[in-house]
């Protein structure tokens, strides 16, 4: 990249959970893959079985299912941003508190000198 680039960037450092249609409306171009994900779901209170999945053989028992299929934007993707999308496009990346807690949705942004204007918060513990 250029000492001064036209726009700022961002880019994931994790796999992260956007929504298509805010993410794209906050951004100018991606060079962005989509990546597949899914995961087990169960009620703790009536699953009987926690080693199989539910199928039409269940009648009506609990047991694991599969959740819906999610499209998540790969880490390493980068989001190209004017000075307006900025707050836009950080507001879509941090509203999916969940997808944070577990480690999911972290992003550094840079400005258009690349000098870094957001970064995640590092501790002791983590880096």
């Amino acid at each position: 990249m250029s000492k001064n680039s036209q726009y700022n960037r961002a880019v994931l450092l994790s796999d992260a959970y956007l929504k298509p249609e805010e993410i794209y409306k906050n951004c100018v171009f991606s060079l962005a893959k989509p990546v597949p994900f899914r995961f087990m779901m169960s009620s703790v209170s009536g699953t009987k079985n926690y080693f199989a999945l539910e199928d039409a053989r269940s009648k009506g028992r609990q047991y694991l299912r599969k959740s819906p299929l999610f499209q998540l934007m790969e880490a390493g993707s980068v989001f190209y941003l004017t000075d307006e999308q900025l707050a836009g496009f950080e507001d879509v990346v941090q509203e999916s508190v969940a997808y944070r807690q577990i480690g999911n949705n972290d992003f550094i942004l840079f400005k258009k000198d690349n000098t870094v204007l957001y970064q995640p918060y590092k501790s002791e513990n983590n880096g």
